[in-house]
């Protein structure tokens, strides 16, 4: 069993003290990752306890002129790989994550995806 570290705000729904799966961590710090890359882009419009309203949020940023090219499916599809509350329909693949927030930034938000990724 591994302890996960917990910094309030950041932690998966699921987290306690007990200990978790090599499995079941990956899972909370997909959580995270994704609250931090949520943060990033929407600012306070992310913070709060799950679940998050992506639909409307996303529909947030086309007003945003300097991420006005993103790929809003494939940010929604990362954003629903990484924040879903129910740990078993998360995502624990980094490499899943890393894919669709590239396609979703990659236009001319080029120095986004890397500060990101």
């Amino acid at each position: 069993m591994i302890r996960v570290a917990r910094t309030e705000g950041w932690e998966a729904p699921e987290w306690h003290e007990r200990g978790f799966t090599i499995k079941n961590a990956k899972k909370t710090d997909v959580y995270s990752y994704g609250k931090l890359c949520g943060c990033i882009l929407f600012g306070d419009q992310l913070s709060g306890k799950p679940p998050f309203d992506m639909k409307a949020t996303l529909g947030m940023l086309e007003p945003i002129n300097h991420l006005d090219n993103i790929d809003h499916s494939s940010l929604e599809k990362f954003f629903t790989l990484s924040l879903e509350v129910e740990p078993s329909l998360r995502t624990g693949d980094v490499g899943s994550l890393t894919r669709a927030l590239s396609l979703a930034l990659r236009s001319d938000q080029g120095y986004l995806a890397l500060f990101i990724l």
